[in-house]
């Protein structure tokens, strides 16, 4: 990658014969009518470096400029016929200093007279002294971020705020409907994206010279492309990520999901699909691998937003991968929620590579927290009839034929063969003792199930009556709750199942206080049902249950 080249040395040049001269000064007397004080070194450089963008008044190079050309007091007097006088002047080639001070100056007048005009000036005076095309002399030394306005957004309630220095001027954007397609019906519809505009203009020095001018309002995405051709130098594209992810969520209804959707199996959002509820960030690249986060317990996506904001902005990250997301009613058997997943998954890697072609696509890592980590097995588990709680099996049951396959579906599971990595977060494994007793019983009692298990409940009544319900049944389906109940059948089972062969896992367990681990928990989940055996590693994370946003995490 070609650098800019370089242009503050005539400034650095000009420090170096003034600290001569005061050298002198200092030497020929003690006292002098002109002198300098000694001051702190970064008030001197704040001083030295600061412009109209970072303390709203002009620089000492435009001040300069003004004060050469007589037009000092005429700016403060009338800065429109300073500029026009300043302007007049400016030759075809050369005069880098005069280019800089027009470009600062227009943008203060912009800024105090509200004359829109004057921004599109500064920005066309800014591109001549940067980029001169061929009839202009290239600048030397120029730090792009001076260049690039900073974002009007205040993000509350995320630990980083992430800037990718660059040029050009950095939006948050809403997205238009997508074309009718694979992906489309993805992406949520309130999604908010970073966006960088960069003005192009053809050749501005000759731009200047004859009045007619001539250019082009980019965008870019940082999907697209991280960098930018001008006049064959690369340089860095400006993009604020975290101010357009926090944008998405302000107000945003899914804040609302996660009690209601836990409390009803019926409850949606705008036009969330949940019967499959698998959601991109971005269009899907060919190559890059999903990373599919499923959140725990009345919970939502949401909860995920920390560890986004530090995995899009990490370039080892997505140069490689990709985020989806998965939302489902938390409160439903989980056996049924699990299966919605497994189901999403393997329709959109069939949209997407009909050919199995997708190198990225064969690699899947599902992550899941609490709740979420029992799902995440579940698309890794081979599981036999050893979930199947019936006493014969599914041909012989006397059901109705839908009633059949969902059941079948839902509890004899083949691992998804595209899913070579899962990571459990603060999973309970063999169930939470938070679900154990009277507050076991009232978060259960809370759950209002789908009203389309009424006909599935019935039928299971009816079997459990003839004798083919292994052990006890409670009147009705069980909920999430009773699911991740210690002495649950379903959660003793699951526990039992091994991860598929050629599968990775890994788990991050919470553990509060300083005691042994071993002894502890999250508060939620002990470390004895979060802890599994043949798992590549295992993290403790000093933290209550919620950990998502931890940085150890």
């Amino acid at each position: 990658m070609r650098k800019l080249p370089g242009h503050w040395q005539r400034y650095r040049s000009a420090a170096s014969w003034c600290g001569f001269l005061i050298l002198l000064c200092l030497l020929s007397a003690c006292a002098t009518p002109i002198g300098v004080s000694y001051v702190d070194r970064r008030l001197a450089y704040q001083s030295l470096t600061s412009n109209v963008l970072s303390t709203e008044k002009i620089s000492s190079f435009s001040a300069r400029e003004l004060i050469n050309f007589n037009l000092y007091q005429e700016f403060e007097d009338n800065p429109q016929k300073a500029l026009s006088n300043l302007h007049s002047g400016l030759a075809a080639r050369g005069d880098e200093d005069r280019l800089f001070a027009l470009a600062e100056l227009s943008f203060l007048h912009a800024q105090n007279s509200g004359e829109r005009s004057y921004y599109l000036a500064a920005a066309v005076y800014a591109y001549a002294f940067v980029l001169p095309g061929q009839r202009g002399t290239p600048p030397r030394g120029i730090d792009p971020k001076d260049f690039v306005p900073a974002a009007d957004l205040e993000v509350r309630g995320l630990r980083n705020r992430y800037r990718t220095p660059g040029i050009g001027a950095a939006l948050a954007a809403s997205i238009e409907p997508l074309e009718t397609g694979k992906q489309s019906m993805r992406i949520p519809p309130r999604l908010k994206i970073p966006v960088t505009a960069f003005l192009r203009l053809e050749d501005p020095r000759s731009a200047l010279a004859s009045g007619k001018l001539r250019g082009e309002l980019e965008f870019y995405t940082p999907d697209s492309t991280r960098t930018l051709k001008i006049e064959g130098v690369e340089v860095p594209i400006e993009y604020e990520t975290t101010s357009a992810l926090a944008l998405t969520l302000e107000g945003a209804p899914i804040w609302d999901f996660e009690i209601a959707g836990f409390r009803s199996g019926d409850f949606t959002i705008g036009d969330a699909n949940l019967r499959e509820g698998v959601f991109m960030l971005h269009p899907h690249k060919s190559g890059r691998t999903p990373v599919v986060l499923v959140h725990g317990t009345a919970s939502s996506p949401a909860r995920w937003t920390e560890l986004i904001n530090e995995l899009e902005n990490d370039p080892r990250f997505w140069e490689k991968y990709e985020i989806w997301l998965f939302m489902y009613n938390t409160g439903n058997p989980i056996a049924y929620s699990a299966m919605l997943p497994r189901d999403g998954l393997a329709k959109i890697v069939k949209e997407l590579d009909p050919e199995d072609k997708d190198t990225g696509l064969k690699q899947m890592v599902v992550m899941g927290h609490s709740q979420g980590g029992l799902l995440t097995k579940m698309t890794v588990i081979d599981s036999g009839t050893r979930l199947w709680p019936f006493t014969v099996p599914p041909e012989e049951l006397d059901i109705d034929a839908e009633t059949r396959e969902l059941l079948t579906n839902a509890l004899m599971i083949k691992p998804l063969p595209f899913v070579r990595r899962v990571v459990f977060i603060a999973t309970p494994h063999r169930g939470s003792y938070q679900s154990l007793g009277i507050l076991g019983n009232l978060a259960s009692w809370l759950v209002n199930l789908p009203g389309r298990f009424t006909k599935l409940s019935i039928e299971l009544l009816t079997l459990q009556q003839k004798g083919f319900v292994l052990g006890p049944m409670r009147s009705g389906l069980p909920t999430s709750i009773d699911n991740m109940n210690p002495n649950n059948r379903f959660i003793q089972a699951l526990s039992a199942i091994p991860i598929a062969d050629g599968v990775v896992a890994n788990s991050i367990v919470g553990v509060e206080g300083g005691g042994p681990p071993a002894e502890g928990g999250d508060g939620v989940v002990k470390y004895s049902s979060a802890h599994i055996d043949g798992v590549e590693s295992e993290k403790i994370v000093h933290s209550a249950h919620s950990m998502q946003g931890n940085p150890e995490t």
